[in-house]
């Protein structure tokens, strides 16, 4: 019996159309393998064709392998004030979103305990205008 797990729709679709079956271009995966499977049944001389275009598509497609020796950027895990946590528990605890956390000390350079104290939204304004003071406009009466 003829596999077609491992093919994915494109390369039914190509099985399809070269077997002529109708309406294969709007049928969903296990439509167009219940189809291919049936042409089949009625006609056990196309099992050679099928078999040749699955190892055709099979040589095409390529193999996808993780890259294991790449190390993940960044921290998984937090430590403040003796515990420690990972970043979605942290955040949730702090209540911010998870991506925010990791923003703060891996993008901006935050310290662990400004980015675990520090309210969301807080520390937006630079350092310079949040010390200067405001200055009054004064007119000097003309004599």
């Amino acid at each position: 019996m003829l596999n077609l797990n491992n093919i994915g729709r494109k390369g039914l679709l190509r099985i399809a159309k070269e077997l002529k079956i109708k309406g294969f271009s709007t049928m969903k995966k296990d439509e167009l393998m219940e189809a291919i499977s049936d042409a089949i049944d009625a006609n056990e001389e196309l099992v050679v064709v099928v078999e040749e275009l699955v190892a055709q598509i099979e040589a095409e497609t390529p193999v996808k392998v993780k890259n294991t020796a790449t190390p993940s950027l960044g921290i998984k895990e937090l430590t403040f004030n003796g515990k420690t946590q990972s970043i979605t528990a942290w955040a949730a605890e702090v209540g911010l979103q998870r991506p925010a956390l990791y923003d703060r000390i891996n993008r901006h350079g935050w310290s662990v305990e400004e980015a675990l104290t520090i309210p969301a939204g807080g520390r937006r304004k630079s350092a310079k205008t949040e010390t200067e003071p405001e200055v009054e406009n004064v007119t000097e009466d003309a004599e």
